[in-house]
């Protein structure tokens, strides 16, 4: 393979990141007119011309004869650029380096998209540079598919390090997610905390001007001591706090204010998966961690909690914090069980953290694979798979990104249509759309928070949700609870749970209604989603009929259905559709929760898991 300096680059997408990565190239003498940029506005096209590369429309033009391609589009079109290179490269006799700077695009994804008639796919490398890179002082993570050569991970290394002061390689798809809350986020920490500092020394009688000069400096000089030094960042902390001076109080602010716990939080945020991001739920799930533990403790299961004692009518100090520290504490207390009450992915602490590897076969886990639920989260992708089956019954849906929304609304000619996100919570973002205007609106406002969402036709039957219990040895099949059924929808959508609690819009279905096969045959079909995606902890599907007398159709599928559930003080009122359920069958809360601990896996086989696409 040429050097870097003799390669021929085609970067499809000219925007900030591109320019910075071109420019950064330029100045350390490559020839610009071995670089070819596809860029479809002029206004772009024309400013990076400056630079004196070579510049089309042409995406198959661009990449044609590279060497290295470097993708630098939106997450959304990712897909139909890969898809277009791929159809163009088919008559080469050898294929590119691939790079991808597309945020949340995985390995297996872009693999997929570029594969060409005959078989074959680009050598790749995903690579998550941050904002620092426009003006060259920037930090990478770099994940090569398995058959990159040492040679091309050199030559990609100095394509990055032309912007990159650091640049990382990592061995694991969920490490590119840890760097992407490191370095990736971090400089908006950086800002955050800079906006804060500035703010109090304002208050306190510095010019903004100074204030900012100040602080930036301050970071810029704390940053260059850390990258040139040998100590530790903890040794350099002590170096500069003096025992009980100014120093020394305002770090104990910052620990008796959770400061770590503040980071950690934000460090385990759900990552850009497939570019989008699934929102955070108000809060967390501290309640019905509350509400698991205080009825398993009813039923004489022993539960370790945070707090030894905490309060029966808070929801704090009963769950441990869901980070590595957090989840090893618990166990060096004497955890066997670890109850996964929260949102997983790939890179969370239970599938990757190394101190816990040691312990995986004796230490059990009730919840989800974390893979599995990275996967099947995006309700689109899962969705699209089943209607392949052909299997299934869904409604009729398409995906929308800032790009096609226009020509999507123009096509649309049946209205009510529900738009909603691609990875949701709870009724978050869902709206049923009466006409055109609403939905453009609706969308836009989505857009503004995912570059992804979903549009999908309107069922305008009744509603049930279908909690599908995971094999145990005592019944070592998947099986559906009785179904709920919903009414007192809000503008054709049923409430989020925090806002209407479910027992005043929900109930089991009766003896009477289950005569109706309909029934049957979604059970059996939600069932059957189960197994397929080899769930092992409950599912709970909502489904609707088409219209009044049809059948139901699936249109979602939560992989951690809400588990709150009467018993302590106050919460009398706060069943959990599956408790509703479960009650139905003769069981209260705590007997239910029993049940679903019979389904904990070992930690080593919770890690193992493998998607069936």
């Amino acid at each position: 393979m040429p050097s870097l300096q003799q390669s021929k680059l085609a970067f499809i997408g000219g925007g900030n990141m591109a320019s910075a990565i071109i420019g950064g190239l330029v100045s350390q003498d490559m020839n610009p007119r071995n670089i070819t940029v596809s860029e479809p506005w002029d206004v772009n096209r024309a400013k990076i011309a400056e630079l004196g590369v070579q510049t089309t429309t042409s995406n198959s033009e661009a990449a044609g004869d590279a060497d290295i391609v470097v993708i630098a589009v939106k997450p959304q079109t990712t897909k139909g650029v890969c898809q277009e290179l791929a159809t163009a490269w088919s008559q080469r006799t050898s294929l590119p380096v691939v790079v991808s700077i597309a945020a949340g695009i995985t390995l297996d994804s872009l693999n997929e998209w570029l594969k060409t008639g005959d078989g074959r796919t680009a050598h790749i490398v995903r690579v998550m540079p941050n904002t620092p890179a426009l003006v060259k002082e920037g930090a990478s993570g770099l994940l090569a598919s398995a058959d990159v050569t040492a040679e091309e991970k050199e030559l990609i290394g100095a394509l990055l390090q032309s912007v990159s002061k650091a640049t990382e390689w990592v061995d694991k798809e969920e490490l590119l997610d840890v760097v992407t809350g490191l370095s990736g986020s971090g400089p908006a920490y950086f800002f955050a905390m800079v906006e804060h500092l500035v703010a109090s020394a304002t208050a306190l009688g510095l010019s903004k001007e100074q204030a900012t000069r100040l602080a930036a400096q301050t970071c810029l000089g704390a940053g260059k001591m850390l990258v040139e030094s040998s100590d530790e960042p903890a040794q350099l902390r002590k170096n500069v706090t003096s025992p009980n001076g100014t120093t020394h109080a305002a770090l104990q602010t910052f620990e008796e204010l959770n400061f770590k716990d503040i980071v950690d939080k934000a460090a385990i945020d759900p990552p850009v998966i497939n570019g989008v991001r699934k929102p955070r739920k108000p809060g967390g799930y501290q309640d019905s961690g509350a509400d698991i533990a205080y009825a398993l403790r009813q039923k004489g299961v022993r539960v370790l909690t945070l707090n030894p004692s905490p309060s029966d009518s808070s929801h704090e100090g009963w769950s441990f914090p869901d980070t590595e520290e957090g989840i090893y504490s618990a166990v060096q207390q004497g955890a066997t069980h670890l109850w996964a009450n929260t949102t997983l992915f790939a890179s969370h602490a239970l599938q990757t953290s190394s101190r816990l590897t040691p312990l995986a076969s004796n230490l059990y886990v009730v919840g989800q694979p974390p893979r599995l639920v990275e996967d099947f989260d995006d309700k689109c992708f899962l969705n699209n798979k089943l209607r392949e089956l052909g299997s299934f019954t869904l409604p009729r849906a398409c995906m929308v990104h800032p790009d096609n929304l226009r020509e999507i609304v123009k096509q649309v000619n049946r209205y009510p249509i529900v738009g909603k996100p691609v990875r949701g919570r709870g009724s978050h973002g869902v709206r049923v759309c009466h006409d055109a205007a609403q939905l453009q609106q609706h969308a836009e406002t989505l857009l503004a928070e995912s570059p992804l969402i979903m549009l999908e036709e309107f069922l305008t039957g009744k509603e049930a949700t279908i909690t599908v219990m995971p094999p145990t040895t005592s019944r070592p099949d998947y099986w559906s609870m009785v179904p709920v059924t919903r009414f007192n929808h809000a503008d054709g959508i049923a409430p989020y749970n925090g806002v209407v609690a479910v027992t005043a819009n929900s109930r089991a279905v009766t003896e009477d209604e289950m005569k109706d096969p309909a029934y049957d045959k979604v059970m059996r079909q939600c069932e059957g989603v189960a197994r397929l995606i080899g769930a092992t902890a409950p599912i709970r599907v909502d489904v609707r009929r088409f219209q009044e007398g049809s059948e139901f159709a699936l249109f979602d599928v939560n992989m951690k259905p809400n588990m709150t559930g009467p018993g302590r003080p106050g919460r009398e009122d706060q069943a959990s559709l599956t408790a509703i359920a479960a009650e139905a069958m003769g069981w209260d809360y705590g007997t239910l929760l029993q049940r679903i601990l019979e389904s904990a896996e070992p930690l080593d086989q919770f890690r193992n898991y493998r998607s069936p696409f």
